[in-house]
């Protein structure tokens, strides 16, 4: 096996590692959310409405299934993160990935402060105004999105350089180290930005309570400066003669 195949392998793991947390954001800010109000209005449509004393026992039967939902989630989620800070683990350990030190230490990193976030962001979410559940939901739902596209983009185009170089240069080792330097550096580049996302989506279900249109102007910024980090992912013309001059100094 090519030492690009060895790190497309990695790329599979790092992408699960990186989009996991984030996906239970999702997960989080959406499933209880559906249920709940999905329910609540069935169940209205079966109530006098003139009889407000049932809705009020109404309402406060779905408030309890929905923090039961909401419990349920939460196991599931304390669930994935543990499989997830296991996963790091398991890659850190790795041969190819103890050469990678910035890879090494963003997955530190995220691993350390993984499981933090992921509360901050369930409290948040939680202490949201009801009126206000449902563009948290529609918030974290579009950011992800459009996250999840530049990350696929992002990947894609490494893989692309990987696969390129490996077959313009052979495996020798000199252009090898250049390659694990160059690669290290652009996941380790994923890694982050993942885990900035997750923290400027806590602050923004943060701004969610405080100004609906501060939050709204602030969308296209959010984009655009991921976009900016995911665009440093690509091979600089210094390493590609990097790697020109290490292939003719092996002939």
């Amino acid at each position: 096996m090519g030492f690009a195949s060895k790190i497309f392998g990695m790329f599979d793991k790092i992408d699960d590692i990186v989009y996991a947390p984030i996906k239970l954001a999702t997960d989080w800010a959406s499933e209880p959310l559906k249920r709940w109000e999905h329910q609540r209005e069935i169940e209205k449509i079966n109530i006098d409405s003139n009889n407000k004393q049932k809705e009020k026992e109404n309402d406060l039967n779905l408030e309890l299934k929905k923090q039961e939902a909401d419990t349920s989630l939460r196991i599931k989620k304390e669930t994935e993160i543990i499989r997830i800070i296991t996963e790091i683990e398991e890659c850190r350990k790795d041969f190819e990935f103890k050469r990678m030190e910035a890879v090494s230490e963003a997955m530190m990193r995220l691993q350390r402060e993984l499981t933090q976030l992921n509360v901050d962001a369930i409290n948040m979410i939680g202490n949201i105004q009801l009126g206000l559940r449902k563009q948290a939901q529609d918030l974290v739902y579009e950011r992800t999105l459009k996250y999840k596209e530049l990350q696929d983009s992002a990947m894609q185009e490494a893989m692309r350089d990987l696969k390129r170089i490996e077959e313009e240069f052979g495996d020798n080792e000199l252009s090898k180290t250049i390659l694990i330097n160059a690669v290290d550096k652009r996941l380790a580049n994923i890694i982050n930005t993942a885990h900035n996302f997750l923290l400027e989506l806590n602050s923004d279900i943060k701004l969610l309570n405080q100004n609906i249109d501060i939050l709204t102007s602030s969308g296209q910024q959010f984009i655009e400066r991921h976009l900016s980090q995911f665009h440093s992912l690509g091979f600089s013309k210094e390493e590609i003669k990097k790697l020109r001059s290490s292939d003719t100094d092996n002939f």
